[in-house]
């Protein structure tokens, strides 16, 4: 299965039994850095992807995918797709949104979060996703997305793109599920889309994040879209964390809640979803990057 391009899904329940825990992070952040480098880079607009789930749920799904490479300078090789998919599960459709960070060669940030229907997250440790008790998910488990075909977009290049770094720390104080002080460095890749003369880009930026917190450490990515953000987090806060258009970070964790069996009538009951991919920090100071 081709990571970059993979797309999970899953039948989901909603009882309000099932739900998992959030974690809201409070503090302040202060510039380490700023810099600037020119890089060679490049985007695909609209590739179609279809993928088969195989697992303990099986479906199809399609996905539109976004796709930006940095093909020069410091950070050559860094990756991120914005996907919209939507999956058919029993005969019902579901949509949602998958974010995905990777480098070649592999980095620790590696990863996909996915949202809408349901919730996963994907490390590069493994093919498998995994949507155990997300925030609205009833079932617990691990899925393979096998891609059966693929049709490119189109793709524009451009040479001297302005990338801006800036580093950050954070030291701030989660509430929620996780009660405690976490600290972290930032680093943000913000590259400057208008080059590429298309109307109509994201204003993507890429976070990098390196965190300590009372119970242990981990790391974690996130991809803003000008409008929110959405990545993964993992080692210790293990799950999904996005910013909301309040600016409040939060993280939904994965794991929270013991598997639940997964009847056979899920097929005509449930709903779907997922794909691969993110975490994004809060531009300002508040919320920490």
């Amino acid at each position: 299965m081709n990571k970059h391009h993979m797309i999970l899904l899953v039948s989901l329940l909603l009882p309000a039994t099932a739900l998992a825990d959030q974690t809201l992070l409070t503090g302040t952040s202060e510039v380490e850095s700023l810099t600037a480098e020119y890089v060679d880079a490049s985007i695909e607009i609209g590739r179609i992807s279809s993928s088969v789930l195989s697992g303990a749920f099986t479906g199809t799904v399609s996905s539109t995918k976004f796709y930006f490479h940095i093909n020069s300078g410091t950070y050559n090789g860094y990756s991120c797709s914005l996907e919209n998919w939507t999956a058919e599960i029993g005969g019902n459709l579901y949509s949602g949104v998958n974010r995905s960070l990777w480098t070649v060669p592999a980095s620790p940030y590696d990863g996909s979060a996915i949202d809408g229907d349901i919730g996963a997250v994907k490390s590069d440790t493994t093919d498998l996703i995994d949507i155990t008790s997300f925030l609205g998910t009833q079932y617990s488990g691990t899925f393979t997305a096998t891609k059966i075909s693929s049709t490119p977009g189109t793709v524009y290049n451009t040479t001297s793109m302005p990338l801006d770094l800036e580093t950050r720390s954070f030291s701030g104080s989660a509430v929620g599920y996780y009660n405690g002080d976490v600290d972290a460095a930032l680093l943000h890749l913000d590259p400057d889309m208008s080059v590429f003369g298309i109307s109509g880009l994201p204003d993507l930026r890429i976070t990098l994040v390196d965190y300590v917190c009372d119970g242990g450490s981990g790391i974690a990515f996130d991809i803003w879209d000008g409008i929110d953000g959405l990545g993964g987090i993992y080692g210790t806060l293990y799950g999904k964390l996005r910013e909301y258009p309040n600016g409040d970070v939060v993280i939904e964790h994965a794991g929270t809640a013991p598997p639940i069996p997964i009847p056979g009538a899920v097929w005509l009951l449930g709903s779907g979803l997922a794909c691969l991919v993110g975490v994004r920090w809060r531009r300002k100071g508040a919320s920490g990057g």
